[in-house]
């Protein structure tokens, strides 16, 4: 599931789904201090290093998941 396909899930309701997705992203982005295009054989970011294009899908992703917690609070 890509980043577009993230904020399909939490828009149709696949939470849980999306969460379990992103998740390994954002840690990547934090441990490699940075969005980069791609990541070559063992992990290893390639590539530039302000990716913007990752930064946005990303963003949105997180933002929709936010939303969508704001709504659903018990």
């Amino acid at each position: 599931m890509a980043g577009i396909g993230l904020g399909l899930a939490v828009v149709n309701g696949m939470v849980e789904e999306a969460y379990a997705e992103i998740h390994p992203m954002i840690e990547r982005v934090i441990q490699n201090d940075g969005f980069y295009e791609w990541y070559g054989k063992g992990g290893v970011p390639s590539g530039s290093g302000n990716f913007k294009g990752s930064a946005g899908v990303l963003s949105k992703a997180i933002e929709l998941l936010r939303d969508w917690a704001e709504k659903n609070k018990s």
